[in-house]
């Protein structure tokens, strides 16, 4: 007999596609219109949009998107591990395909993991629901799904690699071209690669400030001074990862190295390579020249790796740049610096506006601790589930001290009440817990209960993952000198909600200056002299937001410097 539907069931929409061709065409409008009309023939279910869970551009086959908690599945299937989405919601998909595409001996145990946590997982088309109450025949029909599309998937990769692999064979028997995809300094002309000229140009110069011994960030320099334009990257700026793969790679030697596998630590080399495959843009001379002075470079080199300990790592964007924002410095203290991205690809049009990572970092997660769950996801459950969690480290600590008491004095009744007494406060404030988390009708808030909990201690890496699972970005605007700075954030949560703040940041002056701490002070933007309403992620708004920026650093200045005390002029006799 099957139970009642929840009256609050909620619903969870995954979709993915794995090629971004795929998002231009009927893929995302088919399977929000087959959404939208089980929706409206579902009326109990809520739709949560709080949560967005698109893959785009990812294959289900390997079940990396399963597993790698940078993709929208990964990060559904954790909160569900950690009982973040309540019993009875839905996971709604087109089909089982879209779900994964595994093997079924790994596809078949997720999707029932999914089921035995209390997920319904509602299936598009056909119309099907599989929950823990479905019958031996939609069981059995999952189970051919899910072999089904891993099937196909499985031919179509067999396929393409016998497609390939005869390509390879008549390269290495013959030198026949594979195809148009080849080095970017090379085009296919009447079926024979052929060197484009400013492109081959641009890459010997490459090897040649190399040799002269310039490193991949000085060699981004001098491409952004001549205004050389990228031959790369699928036209997107010169970044020092392809200067560093451009410097790497055997094929501006004529040579073509055939692989196997997919990207990562899956690719591997596919025979000998294929000398004199392509047109030679670089002499073996020069090429000689520039590995000599990459190893001189290498042997000289003792600056650590910088560990950034950044819990925003992932999360920071500049809004000037519209980039990433990377952390730059030494591994000292207070040597450590946020960075747009740009800045350090050396990009034209580029400055470099620099903050310091600690006093970013403490400022934000003092005031982000200071968030309720409830104002940030309009969950009404999420005030409670704050209140519990702190209620909990308070009751272990008085059990703590009063076992410590205990052991130390076995013979007394009164430690060992208060034990007893704390272990079954402890008990049901854990019930409790769990409780109040399966009710919670929103797994952001309960997630960021988590995330509160690990701000207070030092665990960067759990505390960056909770973070990663409720935040959606923090962008960022920096302006000021090396000794007065200020940086404007704005934090958007997943749901809509965002909050802002303006962080100054100043060193002090004097001759003891190095002993003294910097000036800190994290204000509202409308405290620090800035109108609220405006968008980080929105060009326009940035470039007013800077002048403004500027103007209110200025006018905080000038204030400083009207009240301080001037010294009378010294008389000279």
């Amino acid at each position: 007999m099957k139970t009642k539907p929840n009256a609050s069931a909620i619903a969870f929409s995954y979709l993915r596609f794995s090629s971004p061709a795929q998002a231009e065409g009927d893929t995302v409008r088919r399977q929000s219109t087959l959404l939208d009309a089980w929706l409206k023939s579902n009326p109990h279910v809520r739709l949560d949009t709080s949560l967005t869970l698109v893959d785009a551009g990812v294959s289900g086959f390997t079940g990396k998107h399963r597993t790698n908690k940078k993709h929208a599945l990964a990060t559904f299937f954790d909160l569900v591990e950690r009982g973040r989405v309540p019993a009875g919601s839905y996971l709604v998909v087109e089909n089982l395909d879209r779900l994964t595409r595994e093997k079924p001996i790994d596809a078949i145990p997720a999707a029932l993991g999914l089921i035995k946590a209390g997920v319904k997982i509602q299936q598009l088309a056909p119309l099907t629901t599989y929950d823990s109450e479905m019958q031996l025949s939609n069981l059995l029909m999952m189970m051919l799904e899910l072999s089904r599309g891993h099937g196909e998937s499985k031919r179509k990769s067999d396929t393409l690699g016998e497609v390939w692999g005869a390509k390879k064979k008549a390269a290495r028997e013959t030198r026949k071209p594979y195809g148009r995809m080849c080095p970017a300094w090379l085009e296919l002309v009447d079926g024979k690669y052929r060197a484009k000229a400013d492109a081959a140009k641009t890459v010997r110069k490459i090897f040649q400030w190399c040799a002269d011994g310039l490193g991949a960030y000085g060699i981004l320099g001098k491409l952004a001074e001549e205004e050389i334009p990228p031959i790369g990257h699928r036209g997107k700026p010169w970044e020092r990862s392809y200067v560093k793969k451009l410097l790497n790679s055997v094929s501006v030697l004529g040579i073509y190295q055939p692989h196997k596998g997919s990207r990562g630590p899956n690719r591997k080399a596919d025979g000998e390579p294929i000398s004199d495959f392509y047109p030679r843009v670089v002499s073996d001379e020069l090429w000689h020249k520039a590995h000599e002075a990459i190893k001189s470079r290498k042997r000289c080199s003792g600056r650590p790796a910088v560990k950034s300990n950044n819990p925003f790592s992932g999360l920071l964007h500049c809004a000037i740049d519209q980039c990433p924002i990377h952390v730059q410095g030494t591994n000292g203290p207070n040597f450590k610096y946020l960075v747009s991205h740009a800045a350090l690809m050396k990009r034209k049009g580029a400055k470099w506006r620099a903050f310091p990572l600690d006093v970013f970092r403490t400022q934000v997660l003092d005031e982000l601790e200071e968030l309720k769950g409830a104002e940030l996801f309009a969950d009404p459950g999420a005030a409670k589930l704050v209140a519990l969690t702190k209620d909990l480290a308070d009751v272990e600590r008085r059990l703590s001290n009063a076992t410590a008491r205990f052991e130390a004095d076995p013979e007394s009744q009164q430690w060992q009440n208060l034990v007893s007494k704390y272990d079954r406060e402890k008990r049901a404030i854990v019930k409790e817990r769990a409780e109040e988390q399966q009710r919670s009708a929103n797994p952001l808030s309960a997630a960021w209960v988590e995330a509160v909990e690990l701000m207070a201690r030092d665990e960067p890496d759990r505390l960056r993952a909770a973070l990663l699972s409720v935040v959606d970005g923090v962008w960022c605007v920096f302006a000021g000198s090396a000794m007065r700075k200020v940086a404007a954030v704005q934090v958007w949560f997943k749901g809509g909600s965002h909050r802002e703040y303006a962080i100054h940041y100043r060193v002090r002056y004097g001759s003891d200056n190095k002993t003294r701490t910097p000036e800190v002070a994290t204000r509202t933007f409308r405290d620090f002299g800035l109108p609220s309403g405006w968008d980080l992620r929105q060009p326009g708004d940035v470039t007013q937001l800077e002048a403004a920026l500027t103007r209110a650093l200025a006018e905080n200045v000038a204030k400083r410097e009207t009240g301080r005390k001037r010294k009378p002029p010294r008389v000279v006799q």
